[in-house]
């Protein structure tokens, strides 16, 4: 008996789409679409679990760029290294929501980098994502399979000790997939703080203080801001003003598995 392949795609694509759209403050849409084009930004997911394989999500150049300068927010093209980070942050929290879906039950995920280069194997879909003002075709590649006996003897064959050390796996970067039991916490509230700046004062100083005392916070107007939880950087942005209220456009997060870390300080 072979071993069966499961077909995580459409799932990928519908969530890669899902967070981006929650980035741009838009409805996503996923649909199959054609395979064309050249790809330029690749990422490989290592699936391990009840089923094994790698499965690559790629985007051409153009694409990619216009997505990372829309999740940004920035007015220019934003340079390769800024390209990669966005396209290798969205697929992580894709993987991450695809674990918690009824298609990546049993499954943890690892992301290699997002890097220029052409796709390894032949794309086995192709998927149109639409969401405001961004559109786009992602592809994705591989597959993961789940063992059978034959795979099982093939295990137990290259278990240490047995294995020829010519065979090492491929490392990757694991990323933080939320637990499965994530959702009894959801709903918990988290206090956020944006810090427009700080500095130091003397005891001296401050005894000075007084109403028309002006504090020099040390830092350029056009500085990002930090917004913390817990008193820990999750993110920086631009100060805005929405309806009469302050707000913060946020231009740069930090990894998944730092901002859960940050929460869990």
């Amino acid at each position: 008996m072979s071993s069966s392949p499961r077909d995580l795609a459409p799932a990928l694509a519908r969530e890669f789409s899902s967070v981006a759209a929650s980035l741009l403050g838009a409805t996503p849409a996923s649909a199959p679409a054609d395979i064309a084009g050249e790809p330029r930004w690749v990422v490989r997911l290592a699936v391990s679990g009840v089923a094994t394989g790698s499965i690559f999500l790629a985007l051409g150049d153009d694409d990619a760029r216009r997505l990372a300068k829309g999740v940004m927010g920035l007015d220019t093209d934003p340079p390769d290294a800024a390209v990669a980070d966005t396209v290798l942050e969205l697929t992580g929290q894709a993987a991450s929501a695809l674990g918690q879906s009824p298609e990546g039950t049993g499954l943890t995920f690892g992301a290699e980098a997002a890097t220029p280069g052409d796709l390894p194997v032949a794309p086995r879909a192709g998927f149109s994502v639409d969401f405001g003002e961004w559109s786009g075709v992602l592809l994705v590649a591989g597959e993961a399979r789940v063992p059978d006996e034959a795979d099982d003897a093939r295990a137990a064959a290259s278990a240490p000790g047995v294995a020829s050390e010519s065979a090492a796996p491929m490392p990757v970067v694991p990323m933080t997939s939320a637990p499965r039991n994530l959702d009894v916490i959801l709903d918990i509230d988290l206090p956020i703080a944006v810090r427009f700046g700080e500095t130091e004062l003397t005891l001296q100083a401050l005894t000075r203080l007084g109403p028309g005392s002006i504090i020099d916070l040390e830092r350029s107007p056009d500085d990002p801001v930090d917004v913390l939880i817990s008193g820990k950087v999750v993110a920086r942005g631009e100060v805005v003003v929405v309806v009469g209220n302050y707000g913060v456009r946020i231009t740069e997060v930090v990894s998944t598995a730092d901002r859960i870390r940050s929460m869990g300080a």
